[in-house]
């Protein structure tokens, strides 16, 4: 199959407009490259942060409870002392003659 000069006419712009749009793209392919690689690092960084906030906060809250509970335990624990102690006082008479 041949071209023919005028179809070679009509042909040749399209190809070297084709071959500069391939250019383009080559050339654009590393910088969005680069840019979807410090978006995606940003996201990391961003992930990261929030975990840390979101453990700081649980941790927090654990602390919290953990020190009422400790504090309810204590005074639960002297209301049980304080109990036995009446029991015992009251049951046994000690007379000494």
């Amino acid at each position: 199959m041949t071209i023919k000069s005028l179809d070679f006419q009509v042909v040749m712009p399209k190809v070297q407009k084709v071959a500069k749009e391939i250019n383009n793209l080559r050339q654009q392919d590393p910088n969005n490259q680069q840019f979807l690689a410090q978006q995606v690092q940003k996201q990391q960084a961003e992930d990261k942060s929030r975990v840390k906030q979101s453990e700081k906060a649980e941790h927090k809250r654990i602390k919290e409870k953990q020190s009422k509970n400790g504090q309810g335990k204590n005074h639960h624990h002297q209301n049980e002392k304080e109990k036995k102690e009446a029991m015992r006082l009251g049951k046994k008479i000690d007379i000494k003659v």
